[in-house]
């Protein structure tokens, strides 16, 4: 199961286009979104799926589920060790930096932490409080601790029940979802922490992301993923779409307002018309 040098380069790629898109300089200007209404953050979670379903259902294959669970679970508490040094960081360095009140932008960074100091870092330990910037770490970490039971499921009865249920999931995160599941924690078991604090992006929406990344590794597994066949299948349909969706992302705010459509447009909850892009743009790639 040798590593794959060009989708850790493309995924490296990923990581510092969010990099630059977040770094307050004129360059984020330049970078956010530039191809239309995809970013970094859906190539670097479909790619890093992509890799895990294809490393882990081989090893599954292999050696047994337990093998794999135990390297998965390895692999997330390292990921988990890395979030815990940068939100140590971020407490540490950034909130004494944003203390002296010159600097509203990192006090707005962690205005739950100033608010809750106490409840803070642990909830932030506990994956539940996802300050701004650092919210993609903490989701990938949630992804891989249920990777395993999807690759077992995927294993014995197939991969059509995963991604309805996923799809599901998704589906209801347009139509508010991740709301309901705060309000029901707010009032049943009395959580006490802004919706915002728990992160910018929707986990309901962007399981779907990684679910079909992980689907398409364990065909790639097993020899048996048709790139070839459906970028011919998609190419004329790809070539339509990319420059039109290309041609509106720089008309929006300008000429175009998006207005009830929005939502179909949203980055947090993964909007269709976001899955549509990043599709046709994997195509015509």
């Amino acid at each position: 199961m040798q590593r794959r040098v060009e989708i850790d380069a493309a995924r490296g790629v990923m990581l510092v286009w969010m990099t630059l898109t977040h770094l307050p300089t004129i360059v984020s200007t330049y970078v956010n979104q530039p191809f239309g209404f995809v970013s970094g953050a859906e190539g670097f979670i479909f790619l890093s799926a992509l890799f895990t379903g294809r490393t882990y259902f081989l090893l599954a294959e292999r050696e047994g589920n337990r093998a794999m669970l135990g390297q998965l679970w390895m692999r997330a508490l390292r990921l988990y060790i890395y979030h815990l040094i940068l939100l140590a960081l971020a407490i540490v360095v950034i909130t004494e930096l944003a203390a002296g009140g010159h600097r509203p932008g990192l006090h707005n960074l962690l205005d739950f932490y100033f608010a809750a100091p106490r409840k803070a870092p642990v909830a932030g330990a506990l994956l539940i409080y996802r300050p701004p910037l650092l919210d993609i770490l903490p989701m990938y970490i949630t992804f891989l601790l249920f990777t395993p039971l999807a690759l077992t499921l995927g294993r014995k009865i197939g991969w059509k029940l995963i991604l309805s249920v996923g799809f599901a999931l998704w589906l209801a995160a347009q139509f508010g979802l991740r709301q309901a599941v705060y309000e029901f924690g707010t009032q049943v078991f009395g959580v006490r922490m802004p919706l915002s604090a728990t992160g910018s992006f929707d986990l309901f929406a962007w399981q779907f992301m990684w679910l079909l990344g992980l689907y398409c590794g364990a065909r790639w597994s097993k020899g048996d993923l048709p790139v070839e066949k459906w970028a011919k299948q998609m190419l004329i349909p790809a070539l339509v779409i990319v420059p039109v969706l290309f041609a509106m992302r720089y008309s929006v705010g300008r000429s175009i307002e998006l207005g009830i459509f929005e939502v179909s447009f949203n980055k947090w909850h993964l909007g269709i018309v976001r899955l549509i892009n990043f599709a046709a743009s994997s195509h015509s790639s």
